[in-house]
């Protein structure tokens, strides 16, 4: 469990400085950072299940206010992950969802 962790935070390091450097990052790494995060928390899964969807519903809400603030400010229909945000911002926040509790995700 403790090498788990460990490589955990040796992933989002290497996430930190990918974005710093170079504004994008590996896609392998949030996929890691999902497995890993499917891995420590997999012996209570059935019970975080709820809390992990809960975090989804949250994330895609936020994605959509998003989309409806840029439509209403650009008076045109908008993309936001053409001119605000990128799609990978979406699949890192996608995939650490399995390393906090609902309430720490928010």
């Amino acid at each position: 469990m403790l090498v788990l962790k460990l490589f955990l935070v040796v992933l989002l390091v290497l996430v930190v400085l990918q974005d710093i450097r170079q504004r994008q990052i590996h896609v392998l790494l949030p996929l890691a950072i999902l497995f890993i995060g499917l891995s420590i928390n997999f012996d209570k899964i059935l019970l975080l299940l709820a809390q992990w969807s809960s975090s989804l519903v949250f994330l895609i809400l936020v994605f959509a206010i998003l989309a409806i603030y840029a439509t209403i400010k650009f008076k045109e229909m908008t993309n936001p992950f053409s001119s605000m945000i990128g799609v990978g911002d979406f699949c890192y926040l996608f995939c650490v969802i399995p390393l906090f509790s609902f309430h720490y995700y928010l």
